[in-house]
């Protein structure tokens, strides 16, 4: 009875932990994404508008405006057409680009979150199930239930770590994009 209650305690305490770390803190982490992010995210996005949008947006109607000033009965398009406007065309969508990169990193990381918990979640309840089913279970049943809970419990936690796997680099991915990467 000893080695039960033994066997019962580690259970609940790697369980409950697992639980706590790969279950609960995966189902908060949308909010603590948005809690840790979201002023740096907003401070990204100002300094690639101030720093690159909007100067090489100023550059292109500066030019544009000069060159009207020369030539006003000139349509917009036959400007376009004449003006060497083609690298600050490119410096404005790299940072548009740029832009669009920090939002879909910063999505992607908070929609993996589930696909991290669930599976870990159907991964804990499979151990607790496979223990109590070796020390319950009787007859024929119990190897049945075993092979079952077993398969159940060694593909989630395969699935559940690929998802971490990802969800981990998707966030360091975040970090290096918003130049906070600790490594």
């Amino acid at each position: 009875m000893s080695s039960y209650l033994e066997a019962m305690g580690l259970l609940v305490v790697v369980g409950g932990g697992a639980f706590k770390y790969f279950v609960w803190d995966f189902f908060h982490m949308p909010q603590t994404l948005d809690e840790r992010f979201s002023a740096r995210l907003a401070e990204a996005h100002a300094a690639i508008h101030q720093q690159k949008f909007l100067p090489a947006m100023v550059d292109i109607y500066e030019l544009i405006a000069s060159r009207k000033a020369l030539v006003p009965p000139a349509s917009a398009i036959e400007i376009l057409t004449e003006l060497p406007i083609d690298r600050k065309v490119r410096e404005t969508v790299s940072a548009v680009s740029e832009r669009i990169e920090l939002d879909r990193c910063y999505q992607r990381a908070a929609r993996l979150c589930p696909w991290v918990a669930y599976p870990w979640l159907i991964s804990i309840l499979s151990f607790v199930g496979l223990f109590l089913a070796r020390f319950h279970a009787g007859g024929d049943v119990k190897d049945h239930v075993l092979t079952i809970l077993f398969a159940a419990a060694v593909l989630s936690v395969v699935t559940g770590a690929g998802a971490f796997c990802i969800f981990v680099g998707t966030r360091n991915r975040l970090l290096r994009l918003l130049g906070a990467n600790r490594l």
